[in-house]
């Protein structure tokens, strides 16, 4: 398993986890003073920035080659599918609160860092699961 291969699995686990924190906080949220207040609970979504440890952990080792043509197709890949697949998420929940919302009324500013938080767990994830899967479509697993 290469670094890129190893960050991706990194993402996806932390994602996960925040997502499992959020979900229960919400929901302990909303059954304890009702569901206006519940969305104190999505402010776990916070450390999915612990993503930005990745590279970080898994670090290049010494004299090693680290990416060549192969990893920079994949990467590319990934994020192009990772910003398309944001793009239709911004789309999406635009559209939604504009419907739930009305054409008349406004929002509350809380809700926008929600709209931006999901939209970088959507690039994430999206640029994540298309790595692993073009590396393994490839049929290499970047071990000498």
């Amino acid at each position: 398993m290469n670094r890129q291969q190893k960050i991706a699995w990194f993402n996806l686990a932390v994602i996960s986890g925040c997502m499992m924190l959020a979900v229960g906080m919400t929901t302990k949220y909303a059954f304890q003073h009702g569901f206006p207040s519940a969305f104190g609970g999505m402010g776990f979504l916070g450390f999915a920035c612990l993503i930005a440890l990745g590279p970080l952990l898994f670090r290049k080792k010494k004299g090693q080659v680290a990416f060549d043509e192969r990893d920079v197709m994949v990467e590319r890949r990934a994020v192009r599918c990772g910003t398309t697949a944001s793009y239709f998420y911004f789309v999406f929940v635009c559209l939604a609160t504009w419907l739930y919302v009305g054409f008349d009324t406004k929002i509350s500013a809380g809700l926008l860092p929600m709209f931006v938080v999901g939209g970088f767990i959507v690039v994430n994830v999206v640029q994540s699961i298309v790595m692993l899967v073009e590396y393994r479509r490839r049929g290499t697993s970047g071990q000498e």
